[in-house]
């Protein structure tokens, strides 16, 4: 069996995540905390303050064409109508029998159509729409890694 080379791609947010004592674990190649200090403590802050979640390890996929918004429209359980300029709708992907394949966000920025996938299931989302693409649609993978 050959050796696979493990990547370790760190965030933006790693350094800031190692200073808060996050306890950092592999995700899907990025270096993510999973947690800081306790469950309980961390849903506190966030009901009291703020919470902060590192999206920068998800899938980035820009949708191209005169029939992006149609697409999309087709691809996610929500109304693509509803995304309006630089809102995000949270949906999920379903395959041909209304199964969930993922949960995603989509929206437009500048007229341009984005989806938000997980970093994990990137490339069987981009499998799933390849499979299922429409004449006059682009995929652009946008995702830094």
């Amino acid at each position: 069996m050959e050796a696979t080379e493990t990547k370790e791609i760190k965030t933006a947010l790693f350094e800031e995540h190692n200073k808060q004592g996050g306890k950092i674990i592999n995700f899907n190649g990025f270096m993510l905390p999973v947690w800081f200090s306790s469950i309980k403590e961390e849903h506190m802050a966030v009901r009291k303050d703020v919470g902060v979640f590192d999206i920068s390890h998800m899938g980035v996929l820009k949708v191209n064409g005169a029939n992006a918004k149609n697409f999309l429209q087709n691809l996610i359980s929500n109304d693509f109508e509803k995304s309006e300029n630089s809102k995000m709708i949270y949906a999920m992907i379903l395959n041909e029998k209304g199964c969930v394949l993922d949960d995603a966000m989509a929206g437009q920025v500048d007229g341009q159509c984005i989806l938000v996938v997980n970093a994990g299931n990137k490339n069987k989302i981009l499998a799933w729409i390849n499979k299922n693409m429409m004449p006059d649609v682009e995929i652009v993978d946008m995702t830094v890694d």
